[in-house]
């Protein structure tokens, strides 16, 4: 079906984006005069932070013995919600959930390591039983990250065991390798659960006030901050104008295909500011897909024989699975060849440098990983658009904004090229002067 070119129809359109936009005006109009933009939660971090928030706010409700003290209360609640509204597995079959709790049954731990098995958000564990619950907002799953998870729990708590993949919409798993797991979402289960433990707690105010602060954080994330009521004109307009529901699968391609062509542009601006000052190409690999299309494009900028960093490339990287990001960082996947020893030194160098200067650029630090394969960015990551939503993309369209915003990128990643060169250039002669880092290597 191609898009409407009926005029009536392209009304309707309009029509329908002037009330959800008034509905919209009136929702902030509402929350300013009831002050509801003050959220201890996203004045303190971000709103997508899965381990500072997400992960360890679930964590102090879920356990038993959290400063909440109701006890088992809202962990029975959550079982609840998963026995009334099942989570799925891999084939879309409701999975049963018929488990209840008693104060010293179960213990919650957060980020509990296992071993070999990686690091688990939160573990549920009881006699003969555990449950491992990942929490994905934005981050990517590790290699056979929820198999790894389910032969361990199988290991130490037995075959009733039970590995629960939470995120915001529900989607399936690629590390679950043919093994069970049950995929719940916070648009649906954890905005349900949240509910419930609302009701439970309504006339216990400090409880109360904190978990209807996360619900309008976890609304927001999940594209329900619009109440039912504020919304009821849009629907029942489109119940009237049904001809608008017909076209949705032609919006939606048609919003992916505006990212695209905003992604390409944004590369080619990009490669043409940087081109004569450094060497700058595609990643190889995209065949017939654009920067934009590909769902890890990428621009690959080399730095000139000259900077101590000529033998590394940093990348400028879009990133569909956390939310259309765009990084910047040195890369070390694709194939990269195993560091030295002097390398690792160098880059762990750098990451504690890194951190000084972190406050006053605004730069977003993430230090080495464990091991090189499974990095993606070594030392000196930064967001350069993050996230790229709908929001933000609606904002950089217009032509006027456009050009500023390239203006904006190409100033942010001469800044972070910069800035790591710089800071290359400092490890190098502390470590010249220790001896903890073979210079020869580096200029060799």
């Amino acid at each position: 079906m191609s898009m409407p070119t009926n005029p009536a129809t392209l009304e309707h359109f309009s029509s329908l984006a002037a009330m959800i936009g008034e509905a919209q005006r009136k929702a902030d109009a509402d929350v300013r005069a009831a002050h509801g933009r003050f959220n201890v939660f996203t004045t303190l971090l971000s709103d997508r932070d899965e381990v500072r928030l997400h992960t360890r706010f679930l964590h102090c409700l879920l356990d038993p013995q959290g400063a909440h003290d109701r006890g088992p209360q809202f962990l029975n609640l959550f079982f609840a919600t998963l026995a009334e509204r099942p989570g799925l597995d891999h084939e879309d079959k409701p999975v049963e959930f018929p488990l209840s709790a008693t104060p010293q049954a179960w213990t919650i731990e957060k980020e509990a390591a296992c071993a070999e098995y990686g690091q688990m958000d939160l573990l549920l564990a009881t006699s003969g039983s555990g449950i491992a619950i990942e929490n994905k907002i934005d981050a990517i799953e590790q290699p056979e990250q929820l198999a790894k998870y389910m032969r361990y729990l199988r290991s130490r708590h037995g075959d009733s065991s039970r590995v629960i993949y939470l995120t915001l919409d529900g989607k399936q798993s690629d590390t679950h390798g043919g093994l069970p797991y049950i995929r719940i979402s916070y648009a649906t289960h954890i905005l349900d659960w949240l509910e419930r433990c609302l009701a439970d707690t309504a006339s216990i105010s400090p409880i109360h006030a904190v978990i209807l602060q996360y619900r309008e954080v976890v609304r927001k994330l999940t594209g329900r901050s619009l109440s039912s009521t504020l919304m009821q004109p849009a629907v029942e307009y489109i119940r009237t104008h049904p001809d608008i529901i017909t076209y949705r699968r032609e919006i939606d391609a048609a919003i992916v295909a505006v990212r695209v062509d905003f992604l390409d542009r944004m590369a080619a601006a990009l490669m043409s500011s940087l081109a004569p000052d450094y060497e700058v190409r595609l990643r190889a690999g995209l065949k017939e897909k654009s920067f934009g299309q590909d769902p890890n494009g990428a621009l690959v900028i080399k730095f000139p024989e000259s900077s101590p960093l000529a033998r590394f490339e940093v990348w400028v990287e879009h990133v569909a699975k956390w939310q259309d990001a765009l990084l910047i960082g040195i890369e070390s996947k694709y194939q990269k060849s195993e560091p030295s020893e002097s390398d690792r030194r160098l880059f762990e160098a750098m990451s504690l440098l890194l951190q000084k200067p972190e406050a006053a650029t605004g730069h977003h630090y993430v230090g080495p990983r464990a091991t090189w394969e499974k990095t993606w960015w070594p030392t000196g990551s930064h967001n350069l658009i993050y996230p790229f939503g709908d929001e933000k993309l609606a904002e950089v369209l217009p032509k006027e904004q456009f050009d500023k915003v390239i203006d904006e990128l190409v100033n942010k990643v001469r800044i972070h090229i910069d800035l790591l060169e710089k800071t290359c250039r400092t490890a190098l002669i502390s470590a010249a002067v220790t001896g903890q880092i073979d210079v020869r290597a580096q200029n060799g």
